[in-house]
């Protein structure tokens, strides 16, 4: 039974293609939708059987579509008889760009592309994938092949996968079996190329059951421990099932993976599971390459069936009691709320204010930051014990190899003003590993969650007492935000190129200023923060503004020097040279009015000061732009010998706020 797609194209057949009767078949060439987004042109046989049309004889199909500068293209290539696939079929997808290189030949020009190409290549016997087939991922270079990215071999036998399977890229490589069945079986080698050393993987199945787990370097061989893994088939075979690659396989594989056994150490692998994981990614990639590419099914697009099966693994199942299931759904509960109450607290705009007033505040903050500061391991804790992988492995061995290994401690410091206190505070105990099991790992998250919740519950009667200033929160916010963004713009955090000498020299003064304006806020009863908290965010935009005004002054100052040099020409020395011009003018604004203003900003910083001093300077420039194209010399004859800076505003008449 072919696709409903078919038979739409069928109906259509007039107004997209055309008919050639060949007796008992029909030839169709025309548009044929492949899936819901891609739409090409087929040509391919068909006939009608017990009132059905089905494929028969040869089948092409192809697209091409160009998203950017990139071409996508899709090609099969084969034959149906009576709708089932039959002996050679070819599917290749490419992604190319046009190469600069170009062939003319009479009045055509065409290019050569570059790019790569995924192909498939297999034998299809009574529509199931049969014999040798053979996948190829390589990088083309003006139509020419250059390295190959991927290749996988293997052999199928009424769709299954058995005998070899070999698998090669850039940096790994793959040998595994499977036996008649389908099922891995014997010794899989998997070679990983680390920085030219070559580490060799071994995997060892028996019928789809895994059985151990071994990595080797120039003779020296570590076995890899998986705890609550079974591996001895013949135990409660009721429990077995088969799973293939794409259900989960992986997933439990690495969960029960805890590394190298014992104390066992191989220098040359930092990182024994990620290597694992890069490893099992590589066998899923090389097991599903011939019939998956980026989640795209290649061979079930053309008639719904399922032509290859993946190869297979056994795993034992070991079923959730009751109670374990309500203890997973629970921790999985207590996880969310103590990621949800953490991330309410440290994120309430309200907290770091209302630090500089309640005491008791700062001892919440400090007991809320432990579990903070250890959330990481946490979710990963409950990530573990919800994962659905965890009823394939024996949780009465497994559990306690995924024991937390951490303190939360038994006492806290904060500061509050200017005291520093400690107290105890009675965390919850973390179980030891030898008692970690399902009942202990769901009585730590209960305990977290209980002792979060009691701590936040202090908090709130502070923060309820805040909320009175819900009105201002949103401008409290920003007003947090400018002094942060002061505080980093000032301290160069995010390495602005227009940071310069000006904003060094204005940092420490900015930033105790900002800090000093933060705490009087902080210290405004309501009524008053309600009246003055447009004046404190005006006063912090002055401050920004500050920072962009320093970043444009070098640049000003830069462009004054050059209009106060003129470039003649020595027809002695046969050169141009550079001369100041009204230098006694030019020196007494650079040595003494300049910096005059910019000390008298830094003394006289306050939030009413800022655009008058700001002002001071612009106007030095624009006097000294205007200076430039005027008589000056009486100027600078009363300049000479001046010293003092208000002098020199007095000389060239310059008012000075």
């Amino acid at each position: 039974m072919i696709y409903n797609k078919i038979k739409y194209f069928l109906l259509c057949i007039f107004c997209f293609g055309s008919i050639v009767t060949l007796k008992a078949q029909e030839t169709f060439k025309g548009n044929f939708q492949l899936t819901d987004t891609i739409f090409g042109h087929a040509e391919y046989n068909y006939a009608t059987k017990n009132n059905t049309s089905i494929f028969v004889g040869a089948f092409k199909f192809n697209y091409s579509k160009k998203f950017n500068e990139v071409f996508r293209t899709l090609s099969y290539q084969g034959n149906f008889d009576e709708n089932k696939k039959t002996g050679q079929w070819i599917f290749s997808s490419k992604n190319l760009v046009k190469s600069d290189s170009l062939n003319i030949s009479d009045y055509q020009i065409s290019y050569t592309a570059s790019g790569f190409e995924y192909r498939v290549q297999g034998q299809f016997k009574d529509g199931k994938a049969w014999g040798d087939w053979v996948v190829i991922e390589q990088n083309f270079k003006d139509a020419t092949p250059l390295d190959t990215i991927f290749s996988a071999n293997a052999v199928f036998e009424n769709g299954k996968m058995i005998n070899e399977l070999r698998a090669k890229s850039q940096k790994m490589s793959l040998d595994g079996l499977f036996d008649n069945d389908g099922m891995a079986n014997g010794t899989w080698v998997i070679l990983h190329n680390l920085d030219d050393k070559i580490i060799e993987e071994r995997r060892v199945y028996e019928n789809g059951v895994f059985k151990n787990h071994f990595l080797s370097y120039k003779g020296e061989t570590h076995q890899i421990e998986h705890f609550g893994l079974g591996t001895t088939k013949d135990e409660d075979e009721a429990n077995w099932e088969i799973i293939d690659v794409r259900n989960q396989y992986f997933n439990i594989f690495e969960l029960s993976n805890i590394g190298f056994k014992g104390n066992s150490n191989l220098p040359e692998v930092n990182d024994v599971k990620r290597l694992t994981h890069t490893a099992n990614d590589f066998m899923e990639r090389s097991i599903t390459s011939f019939a998956l590419k980026n989640n795209f099914n290649i061979w079930n697009n053309i008639t719904n069936e399922q032509e290859i099966e993946f190869g297979k693994f056994k795993v034992r199942k070991y079923p959730y009691t009751k109670n374990e299931k309500q203890i997973v759904a629970d921790i999985i509960s207590y996880s969310s709320n103590i990621s949800k109450t953490l991330k309410q607290f440290f994120n309430n705009p309200q907290i770091e204010l209302g630090r500089l007033n309640f005491e008791s505040l700062n001892r919440c903050y400090a007991v809320l930051e432990v579990y903070k500061n250890h959330l990481k391991e946490i979710d990963a804790l409950a990530e573990k014990i919800s994962n659905p992988a965890l009823e394939y492995l024996d949780r009465s061995t497994f559990v306690k190899s995924i024991a937390p290994n951490f303190n939360l401690g038994d006492s806290i410091t904060y500061s509050f003003k200017e005291d520093t206190y400690s107290e105890n505070h009675n965390f919850p105990t973390v179980p030891l590993k030898d008692a970690f099991n399902m009942e202990s790992a769901h009585q730590f998250f209960k305990s977290i969650q209980q002792d979060l919740s009691s701590v936040y519950k202090e908090a709130a009667v502070v923060l309820n007492d805040l909320q009175k200033m819900e009105d201002l929160s949103d401008l409290e916010t920003s007003f947090v935000q400018k002094r942060n963004e002061i505080q980093n713009r000032f301290n160069n955090s995010e390495n602005d190129e227009y940071y310069n000498n000006f904003h060094i020299d204005f940092k420490d003064v900015v930033q105790a200023f900002s800090e000093q304006q933060f705490k009087s806020y902080a210290a405004l009863s309501l009524d008053d923060k309600k009246q003055r908290i447009d004046d404190y965010l005006a006063c912090f935009e002055d401050v920004l503004n500050l920072y962009d005004f320093l970043a444009d002054l070098q640049i000003k100052i830069n462009r004054l020097d050059e209009t106060y040099i003129r470039t003649t020409f020595n027809p002695y020395l046969m050169v141009d040279m550079d001369e100041r011009i009204k230098e006694r003018l030019y020196n007494a604004y650079i040595d003494i009015a300049l910096p005059y203003l910019l000390d008298k900003m830094k003394n006289e910083f306050e939030c009413e000061n800022i655009d008058l001093n700001t002002e001071n300077i612009k106007n030095l420039i624009n006097k000294m732009s205007q200076l430039r194209d005027e008589d000056t010399a009486v100027k600078e004859r009363q300049l000479r010998r001046v010293k003092d800076a208000l002098e020199v505003f007095g000389i060239i008449e310059l008012d000075i706020n």
